[in-house]
């Protein structure tokens, strides 16, 4: 079993992102209905940012409506 790495603060996101798949949920918005995948290439996000980690300013790229508007599809 590999050791957990020590995190110094800042650096919870990208190891969430490398090793949480359950932090890697879609999302769509209930809006417009866009999903948020956090596997695929965006032009306002990297991919691999999962949808927690964007800060909360961020909105929907095709509608505009807030983060608080995107749900998790199961």
């Amino acid at each position: 079993m590999r050791p957990r790495p020590v995190l110094v603060e800042g650096d919870a996101a990208l190891w969430r992102r490398d090793n949480d798949m359950s932090a890697m949920q879609k999302m769509k918005c209930q809006i417009c209905g866009h999903v948020y995948d956090p596997s695929k290439k965006r032009t306002d996000v990297e991919p691999g940012i999962a949808f927690a980690d964007l800060p909360d300013s961020w909105r929907c790229p095709v509608c505009g409506a807030e983060k608080k508007n995107f749900k998790e599809i199961v």
